[in-house]
């Protein structure tokens, strides 16, 4: 899931840690549903939120519909703290599709007030099942298969291209790793840059 307050960016830096933080490949179905109902009764989740997550847990899988039911309560929170907020369905490059949702506050409220009451009503109402439906086996798995099949093999090109020792027999994640510590061990350096490190970087942040 994706939301955006005002002109939101997520710094590319920031983007490429939380890729290689290690945790891509998909759990088993039940650990992955009854951590994320945990985690909610934990974080002040709505009873309704958490109803949708045990609903979600007997079925298995999560749609898109489910994240949008799940929504329904963070906009009518942000309607009743005068905050608007637009949504749309988008497509990652493994072809996951999510939902972008952009929270504006009035002037009157003042950006960290707003920030704060969003981030409240999306954490009561939405934010678990947003998050079960990144995690859950079904997406983990189509982004894995997306990242060894293109993304790895374009990093691979890369060490070919640049003449650079390639290490054998290493997994998609740990290869994923290596790249993002030889680009955040480079300082200056910038994505499609002529260079080992700017040929990295370029593809973790393009998607190849």
């Amino acid at each position: 899931m994706s939301k955006s307050w005002g002109a939101f960016c997520v710094a590319i830096l920031a983007t490429l840690t939380a890729c290689s933080d290690g945790t891509a490949s998909a759990e088993p179905v039940e650990p992955v549903f009854a951590n994320a109902i945990e985690k909610a009764r934990a974080g002040g989740a709505s009873d309704t939120q958490i109803s949708i997550l045990e609903r979600l847990a007997d079925e298995g899988q999560v749609d898109i519909g489910d994240v949008q039911e799940a929504l329904e309560g963070t906009y009518a929170c942000l309607d009743a703290a005068g905050i608007s907020h637009t949504e749309a369905i988008e497509t990652d490059i493994a072809g996951v599709q999510y939902v972008v949702y952009d929270m504006r506050a009035p002037a009157s409220l003042g950006a960290d007030t707003g920030a704060a009451i969003s981030d409240e009503c999306a954490n009561t109402h939405s934010r678990f099942v947003e998050d079960l439906y990144m995690m859950q086996p079904q997406v983990v798995a189509m982004q894995d298969e997306y990242r060894s099949t293109v993304i790895v093999p374009a990093l691979v090109a890369c060490y070919q291209e640049y003449d650079v020792a390639l290490e054998d027999d290493l997994t998609a994640d740990q290869r994923w790793d290596d790249a993002f510590f030889i680009v955040t061990d480079t300082p200056g350096v910038r994505p499609g840059d002529p260079t080992f490190a700017g040929c990295l970087y370029d593809l973790m942040v393009s998607g190849a």
